[in-house]
């Protein structure tokens, strides 16, 4: 049995060296942290994404398949609602033509007064990108009377 009055070598683990202790502590905030690699970054990224979203266009998604012709429903998207603009996309050019002549003629004023969550005052509609985050068709300035595409 060692004797309890004996000193003990500094590097022992009942007598931790001080410089050994320094230097843990400095690991622990020098050192990169190891990489997260599991799956956590998801359940922000589906609040964000998925949860939000469906919570706010909830209820209007209802009101929207009630109130709008069932031929234009699946054609259609409702992306976000801000500022009291409710921004819808729809497939095509020629079907967007349809829905706002529908909206115009009055679809939009039932639409606004049935739904009972977050406020609106119009509704915006535009042509689903390709999916790179551009509009179909050509992207640049207006062409002058006169010109031709080159």
């Amino acid at each position: 049995m060692p004797d309890p009055d004996t000193p003990k070598s500094p590097g022992s683990p009942g007598n931790p060296d001080p410089h050994d202790a320094r230097l843990g502590r400095l690991r622990q905030w020098r050192n990169r942290p190891e990489r997260d690699v599991s799956m956590r970054f998801l359940a922000t990224y589906f609040k964000q994404e998925v949860e939000r979203p469906h919570k706010q266009l909830g209820a209007l998604g209802d009101v929207w398949r009630s109130l709008v012709p069932a031929d234009m429903v699946g054609h259609t998207r409702l992306e976000s609602l801000a500022r009291g603009i409710l921004r819808v996309t729809v497939d095509s050019s020629s079907r967007l033509y349809q829905l706002d002549r529908l909206l115009r003629a009055g679809l939009e004023q039932q639409i606004i007064q049935a739904h009972r969550g977050p406020s609106f005052r119009r509704i915006q509609l535009r042509v689903a990108g390709d999916g790179r985050g551009e509009p179909r068709g050509k992207v640049g300035p207006p062409q002058r009377d006169g010109e031709d595409d080159r």
